[in-house]
Protein backbone atom coordinates (compact mmCIF):
# COMPACT_ATOMS: atom_id res chain seq x y z
CA UNK A 1 0.00 0.00 0.00
CA UNK A 2 1.32 3.33 -1.09
CA UNK A 3 2.78 5.67 2.29
CA UNK A 4 0.25 9.14 2.12
CA UNK A 5 2.05 12.62 2.41
CA UNK A 6 2.30 12.23 5.82
CA UNK A 7 3.60 8.46 6.63
CA UNK A 8 6.44 9.74 3.74
CA UNK A 9 7.01 13.18 5.51
CA UNK A 10 7.54 11.37 9.01
CA UNK A 11 9.61 8.74 7.84
CA UNK A 12 12.35 11.46 6.23
CA UNK A 13 12.30 13.05 9.51
CA UNK A 14 13.35 10.27 11.27
CA UNK A 15 15.70 8.83 8.64
CA UNK A 16 17.34 12.27 8.77
CA UNK A 17 17.38 12.02 12.96
CA UNK A 18 19.20 8.78 12.35
CA UNK A 19 21.92 10.19 9.67
CA UNK A 20 22.62 13.15 12.14
CA UNK A 21 23.32 11.13 14.73
CA UNK A 22 25.66 8.48 12.79
CA UNK A 23 27.39 11.92 11.76
CA UNK A 24 28.02 13.12 15.14
CA UNK A 25 29.26 9.50 16.43
CA UNK A 26 31.85 9.24 13.15
CA UNK A 27 32.93 13.10 13.98
CA UNK A 28 33.45 12.20 17.65
CA UNK A 29 35.87 8.99 16.95
CA UNK A 30 37.83 10.41 13.77
CA UNK A 31 38.38 13.29 16.86
CA UNK A 32 39.57 11.15 19.79
CA UNK A 33 41.83 8.84 16.91
CA UNK A 34 43.38 12.30 15.33
CA UNK A 35 44.28 13.79 18.55
CA UNK A 36 46.37 11.53 19.92
CA UNK A 37 45.48 12.59 23.69
CA UNK A 38 43.96 10.19 26.64
CA UNK A 39 40.48 12.24 26.59
CA UNK A 40 36.95 10.38 26.91
CA UNK A 41 35.10 13.27 24.71
CA UNK A 42 30.63 12.80 24.80
CA UNK A 43 28.99 13.70 21.67
CA UNK A 44 28.05 16.90 23.31
CA UNK A 45 31.30 18.64 23.24
CA UNK A 46 31.18 20.94 26.14
CA UNK A 47 31.18 17.73 28.21
CA UNK A 48 34.32 15.90 28.95
CA UNK A 49 36.74 13.77 30.95
CA UNK A 50 40.04 13.60 31.04
CA UNK A 51 41.61 9.89 32.17
CA UNK A 52 44.33 9.63 34.82
CA UNK A 53 47.94 10.22 33.26
CA UNK A 54 49.94 6.76 33.66
CA UNK A 55 52.27 6.31 36.50
CA UNK A 56 55.68 7.31 35.89
CA UNK A 57 58.17 4.74 35.46
CA UNK A 58 60.31 4.65 38.87
CA UNK A 59 63.99 5.02 39.41
CA UNK A 60 66.01 1.35 40.41
CA UNK A 61 66.02 0.66 43.92
CA UNK A 62 67.23 -2.26 45.63
CA UNK A 63 67.17 -3.73 49.15
CA UNK A 64 69.61 -5.08 50.95
CA UNK A 65 71.12 -6.51 54.31
CA UNK A 66 73.93 -5.05 55.59
CA UNK A 67 76.23 -6.03 58.71
CA UNK A 68 77.82 -3.49 60.55
CA UNK A 69 78.97 -2.83 64.34
CA UNK A 70 77.64 -5.93 65.77
CA UNK A 71 74.37 -6.07 63.74
CA UNK A 72 72.28 -6.38 60.60
CA UNK A 73 70.12 -3.45 59.29
CA UNK A 74 67.82 -3.59 55.95
CA UNK A 75 68.60 -0.96 53.65
CA UNK A 76 67.06 0.78 50.42
CA UNK A 77 69.38 2.22 47.43
CA UNK A 78 67.26 4.52 45.60
CA UNK A 79 69.29 4.59 42.21
CA UNK A 80 69.76 8.49 41.20
CA UNK A 81 69.10 7.87 37.18
CA UNK A 82 68.89 4.33 34.84
CA UNK A 83 72.42 3.57 35.16
CA UNK A 84 72.61 3.86 39.14
CA UNK A 85 75.53 6.03 39.11
CA UNK A 86 74.96 6.97 42.44
CA UNK A 87 72.13 6.12 45.42
CA UNK A 88 70.68 7.96 47.95
CA UNK A 89 70.76 5.33 50.70
CA UNK A 90 67.94 4.78 53.60
CA UNK A 91 67.65 2.32 56.46
CA UNK A 92 64.70 0.94 56.52
CA UNK A 93 64.84 -1.35 59.77
CA UNK A 94 67.37 -1.07 62.34
CA UNK A 95 66.61 -3.75 65.52
CA UNK A 96 69.30 -2.86 67.49
CA UNK A 97 72.84 -4.28 68.71
CA UNK A 98 73.29 -8.05 68.05
CA UNK A 99 70.12 -8.38 65.55
CA UNK A 100 70.05 -9.40 61.90
CA UNK A 101 67.18 -7.67 60.56
CA UNK A 102 66.53 -8.39 56.76
CA UNK A 103 67.70 -11.21 55.53
CA UNK A 104 66.18 -13.48 52.90
CA UNK A 105 64.96 -10.16 51.35
CA UNK A 106 62.80 -9.69 48.12
CA UNK A 107 60.95 -6.27 46.53
CA UNK A 108 58.83 -6.20 44.27
CA UNK A 109 56.64 -3.10 42.96
CA UNK A 110 52.92 -2.95 43.81
CA UNK A 111 50.17 -1.14 41.55
CA UNK A 112 51.45 2.13 42.34
CA UNK A 113 54.91 1.90 41.95
CA UNK A 114 55.71 1.13 45.32
CA UNK A 115 58.62 -0.97 46.74
CA UNK A 116 57.30 -4.19 48.26
CA UNK A 117 59.52 -5.86 50.27
CA UNK A 118 59.74 -9.12 52.30
CA UNK A 119 62.56 -10.90 54.52
CA UNK A 120 62.69 -12.38 57.49
CA UNK A 121 63.29 -11.29 61.63
CA UNK A 122 65.59 -13.01 63.24
CA UNK A 123 64.65 -11.63 66.24
CA UNK A 124 61.31 -12.76 66.23
CA UNK A 125 62.10 -15.62 64.28
CA UNK A 126 59.01 -14.71 61.18
CA UNK A 127 58.33 -13.53 58.22
CA UNK A 128 57.48 -9.46 57.59
CA UNK A 129 56.41 -7.06 54.56
CA UNK A 130 56.47 -3.54 54.22
CA UNK A 131 55.00 -1.50 52.09
CA UNK A 132 56.74 2.00 50.94
CA UNK A 133 54.08 4.84 51.04
CA UNK A 134 56.24 6.75 47.66
CA UNK A 135 58.46 5.18 45.35
CA UNK A 136 61.53 5.83 46.98
CA UNK A 137 60.63 4.81 50.20
CA UNK A 138 61.14 8.42 51.64
CA UNK A 139 57.79 8.78 53.42
CA UNK A 140 57.48 6.08 55.65
CA UNK A 141 56.02 2.93 55.51
CA UNK A 142 55.29 0.13 58.56
CA UNK A 143 56.52 -3.32 58.82
CA UNK A 144 53.72 -6.31 59.70
CA UNK A 145 54.54 -9.77 60.13
CA UNK A 146 53.00 -12.00 58.10
CA UNK A 147 52.03 -15.05 60.51
CA UNK A 148 52.17 -12.84 63.79
CA UNK A 149 51.00 -16.11 65.79
CA UNK A 150 53.62 -18.55 64.16
CA UNK A 151 56.93 -18.16 64.22
CA UNK A 152 58.91 -19.09 59.84
CA UNK A 153 62.13 -20.42 59.48
CA UNK A 154 62.49 -17.87 56.32
CA UNK A 155 61.09 -15.50 54.17
CA UNK A 156 60.65 -16.39 50.83
CA UNK A 157 59.23 -14.34 47.78
CA UNK A 158 56.62 -12.06 46.90
CA UNK A 159 54.71 -11.37 43.95
CA UNK A 160 51.44 -9.24 43.41
CA UNK A 161 47.63 -10.23 42.49
CA UNK A 162 45.67 -8.45 39.18
CA UNK A 163 43.59 -7.25 42.64
CA UNK A 164 47.14 -5.34 43.96
CA UNK A 165 47.11 -7.65 47.20
CA UNK A 166 50.18 -9.27 47.49
CA UNK A 167 51.08 -13.30 47.82
CA UNK A 168 54.56 -14.15 50.02
CA UNK A 169 56.01 -17.21 50.16
CA UNK A 170 57.65 -18.51 52.97
CA UNK A 171 58.51 -21.64 54.92
CA UNK A 172 56.64 -22.37 58.46
CA UNK A 173 57.94 -23.24 61.65
CA UNK A 174 57.78 -26.84 60.26
CA UNK A 175 59.73 -26.35 57.23
CA UNK A 176 56.98 -26.64 54.93
CA UNK A 177 56.49 -23.93 51.71
CA UNK A 178 52.99 -22.05 52.79
CA UNK A 179 52.01 -18.66 51.11
CA UNK A 180 50.02 -16.06 52.35
CA UNK A 181 47.35 -13.93 50.60
CA UNK A 182 47.43 -10.32 51.70
CA UNK A 183 44.06 -9.16 52.01
CA UNK A 184 44.13 -5.41 50.94
CA UNK A 185 47.56 -3.64 49.36
CA UNK A 186 49.83 -2.76 52.30
CA UNK A 187 49.72 -6.28 53.74
CA UNK A 188 48.58 -4.96 57.26
CA UNK A 189 46.43 -8.51 57.63
CA UNK A 190 46.19 -11.70 55.58
CA UNK A 191 43.14 -12.97 53.56
CA UNK A 192 44.63 -16.74 54.11
CA UNK A 193 47.73 -19.04 54.49
CA UNK A 194 48.07 -22.39 53.25
CA UNK A 195 50.53 -25.03 53.34
CA UNK A 196 51.78 -25.65 49.64
CA UNK A 197 54.39 -28.16 49.81
CA UNK A 198 54.09 -30.55 53.43
CA UNK A 199 57.45 -32.42 52.49
CA UNK A 200 60.06 -31.48 54.83
CA UNK A 201 62.09 -28.69 53.93
CA UNK A 202 60.56 -27.58 50.94
CA UNK A 203 60.00 -24.19 49.88
CA UNK A 204 64.39 -23.20 49.94
CA UNK A 205 65.51 -20.54 47.83
CA UNK A 206 61.79 -19.89 46.49
CA UNK A 207 60.39 -17.34 43.76
CA UNK A 208 56.69 -16.71 42.90
CA UNK A 209 55.19 -14.91 39.99
CA UNK A 210 51.41 -14.44 38.53
CA UNK A 211 50.88 -16.22 35.75
CA UNK A 212 49.29 -15.06 32.32
CA UNK A 213 45.47 -17.21 33.78
CA UNK A 214 46.00 -14.80 37.37
CA UNK A 215 47.17 -17.57 39.43
CA UNK A 216 50.30 -17.78 41.53
CA UNK A 217 52.88 -19.70 40.51
CA UNK A 218 56.20 -20.53 42.65
CA UNK A 219 59.81 -22.72 42.23
CA UNK A 220 61.76 -23.73 44.67
CA UNK A 221 63.99 -26.68 46.24
CA UNK A 222 63.05 -29.05 48.18
CA UNK A 223 66.40 -30.52 49.87
CA UNK A 224 67.94 -34.09 50.22
CA UNK A 225 64.42 -35.51 48.77
CA UNK A 226 65.84 -38.92 47.30
CA UNK A 227 68.97 -40.31 47.88
CA UNK A 228 70.56 -37.43 48.83
CA UNK A 229 69.47 -35.61 45.74
CA UNK A 230 67.57 -31.96 45.96
CA UNK A 231 64.22 -31.96 44.06
CA UNK A 232 63.83 -28.65 42.08
CA UNK A 233 60.00 -28.39 42.25
CA UNK A 234 57.00 -25.42 40.77
CA UNK A 235 53.99 -25.54 42.40
CA UNK A 236 50.89 -24.00 40.48
CA UNK A 237 48.00 -22.86 42.84
CA UNK A 238 44.38 -23.70 41.90
CA UNK A 239 43.11 -20.80 43.19
CA UNK A 240 44.50 -17.43 44.50
CA UNK A 241 44.46 -18.80 48.14
CA UNK A 242 46.50 -21.75 46.75
CA UNK A 243 44.30 -23.60 49.12
CA UNK A 244 45.72 -26.66 46.51
CA UNK A 245 48.20 -26.82 44.00
CA UNK A 246 49.41 -29.16 41.58
CA UNK A 247 53.05 -29.72 42.48
CA UNK A 248 55.57 -30.56 39.69
CA UNK A 249 59.39 -31.99 40.03
CA UNK A 250 61.04 -30.44 37.30
CA UNK A 251 64.85 -31.61 38.08
CA UNK A 252 65.90 -34.53 40.48
CA UNK A 253 69.62 -33.74 40.48
CA UNK A 254 71.64 -32.20 43.08
CA UNK A 255 70.09 -28.61 41.99
CA UNK A 256 67.98 -25.80 43.12
CA UNK A 257 70.07 -23.30 44.21
CA UNK A 258 69.15 -19.71 43.80
CA UNK A 259 66.01 -20.33 41.71
CA UNK A 260 64.40 -17.26 40.01
CA UNK A 261 61.21 -17.34 37.81
CA UNK A 262 59.59 -15.07 35.27
CA UNK A 263 56.69 -15.05 33.03
CA UNK A 264 57.91 -15.15 29.34
CA UNK A 265 56.64 -13.27 26.00
CA UNK A 266 54.75 -15.97 25.35
CA UNK A 267 53.07 -16.03 28.24
CA UNK A 268 54.59 -19.47 29.61
CA UNK A 269 56.98 -19.82 33.13
CA UNK A 270 60.84 -19.65 32.37
CA UNK A 271 62.59 -20.74 35.41
CA UNK A 272 66.39 -20.21 35.93
CA UNK A 273 68.60 -21.87 39.15
CA UNK A 274 72.13 -23.25 39.73
CA UNK A 275 72.77 -27.17 38.88
CA UNK A 276 75.35 -29.62 39.61
CA UNK A 277 75.35 -32.92 38.78
CA UNK A 278 76.87 -34.14 42.22
CA UNK A 279 77.72 -32.20 45.48
CA UNK A 280 81.57 -31.85 44.38
CA UNK A 281 80.58 -31.39 41.46
CA UNK A 282 80.63 -27.84 39.01
CA UNK A 283 77.71 -25.48 39.38
CA UNK A 284 75.80 -24.42 35.98
CA UNK A 285 73.21 -22.84 35.51
CA UNK A 286 69.88 -24.30 34.09
CA UNK A 287 66.97 -22.68 31.90
CA UNK A 288 63.89 -24.68 32.31
CA UNK A 289 60.89 -23.11 30.03
CA UNK A 290 57.31 -24.80 30.84
CA UNK A 291 55.04 -26.50 28.03
CA UNK A 292 52.22 -24.53 29.51
CA UNK A 293 50.76 -22.30 32.48
CA UNK A 294 51.16 -24.54 35.08
CA UNK A 295 54.57 -25.87 34.14
CA UNK A 296 53.39 -29.71 34.41
CA UNK A 297 55.05 -30.02 31.06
Amino acid sequence: MPLSMRQRRLFSMEFMLVLVVIVLVIATLVNLHSSGNAVARFINPSQEIALPPPLPTPLPGIVYYKQTNNKGIQRYAECSDAACASVVLRTLEDAGANSAIGTNNKMVRALDNTPLITYWDPSSDKAKVLKCNDAVCLTGFTPYFVEPSSPSSLAGAIAVLPTGNPVITYQNQDQHLKMARCANPQCSSMASTMIVDDNYLAGDFAAIQIGTDGLPIMTYRQPFASQGNDYGKVAHCNDISCSSATITVVDTVYNGFNNDLIIGADGLPLIVYARSSSLSGPMGVVAYHCGNVSCTS
